[in-house]
């Protein structure tokens, strides 16, 4: 029994777990040389020309996610969705109760589609809705992936 009992424990510690969730890296930094990363369980969204994304910034070993709203996602490219005209800012499934209240403080901006006039994204950072440039290696590449994961 003993045997038994160490061989199955032996087994199900050498099983790898199933993977749940995709996380692509991106390999270049931002500026001030954080790390970001997107996870693909939350794929981005898009409706009435808006994307909406989670994605992660790694900086000095802490960790934190955003919810970002972006127009400049067309056809797979960092390109100015033109249908960008209403605000109808789309709710993913996979928003929890935290990432619909950011949303929607986003959607707050009277003139949000003029609020980000450059390749990049907008995002609400503790109450406060910011335009973030994709002006740095690390962003550009962040926002590509997030605009090639679209179809």
């Amino acid at each position: 029994m003993k045997k038994v009992l160490g061989f199955a424990l032996v087994v199900s510690l050498l099983t790898p777990l199933p993977t749940t969730a995709r996380t692509i890296w991106i390999e270049e930094k931002t500026n001030d040389g954080s790390r970001l990363f997107v996870d693909t369980n939350t794929e981005p969204v898009s409706q009435s020309g808006w994307t909406v994304f989670r994605y992660g910034v790694e900086k000095d070993g802490s960790f934190r996610e955003n919810i970002g709203v972006t127009p400049y996602c067309s056809h797979g490219k960092i390109s100015r969705n033109e249908s960008v005209t209403t605000l109808n800012l789309p709710i993913p499934g996979w928003a929890n109760t935290e990432d619909i209240k950011h949303i929607r403080q986003i959607s707050k901006i009277s003139d949000l589609s003029n609020f980000i006039t450059e390749p990049g994204w907008i995002v609400d950072l503790g109450g406060k809705v910011t335009a973030i440039q994709a002006n740095s290696p690390g962003s550009r590449s962040l926002l590509g992936a997030v605009c090639g994961i679209i179809p």
